[in-house]
């Protein structure tokens, strides 16, 4: 069993529009790096028709994406629960519209350790998952879809490092 544990409380919070500042800034250059380096070892034709698809399947695209974001958030809470111990009565979502960002939400402390789990679990799955299978395989679908996930997980990237220098525990 787990011994008990002193609750400390320290802002470790940051807005929406740093967030998203910080993932345009950091963002940017990471898809440009990561498309190139994808050309580079496969070259055009590998993603030649991609973008000609996502155009004729906009709607198809576009739902993918939303289903993609919902689903990042739920992973959030899965993590944070698997990893954390806690029920799913702790949690809730929500959305920013001034900032067009989704969220998931744990209302009770848990250790440092489970909550980078569960803020890094998306990331993970969606994005750099994903990305090293294209990137690997030469799909350009995995690489794009991996790409795309691993941008949208900037926002925690940002997290993991305010978190950086606390105790696991």
């Amino acid at each position: 069993m787990d011994e008990p544990v002193q609750i400390t409380r320290r802002d470790a919070t940051t807005s929406p529009g740093k967030a998203n500042a910080f993932a345009m800034l950091v963002g940017l250059p990471l898809a440009i790096l990561a498309w190139f380096l994808f050309q580079m070892r496969w070259g055009y034709a590998s993603t030649e028709g991609l973008f000609e698809w996502i155009r004729q399947n906009a709607i198809l695209a576009a739902l993918a994406v939303l289903v993609g974001l919902l689903l990042h958030e739920a992973l959030h809470v899965v993590g944070w629960a698997l990893f954390g111990k806690l029920p799913f009565k702790d949690f809730e979502f929500g959305f920013i519209a001034k900032a067009l960002m989704p969220y998931a939400h744990v209302r009770n402390p848990m250790r440092v350790k489970a909550y980078r789990w569960g803020t890094a679990l998306p990331g993970l799955l969606l994005g750099v998952l994903p990305l090293m299978i294209g990137y690997i395989g030469g799909d350009g679908r995995w690489f794009v879809f991996g790409l795309a996930f691993t941008l949208a997980a900037l926002g925690d990237a940002l997290i993991l490092w305010l978190l950086r220098k606390e105790k696991p525990s």
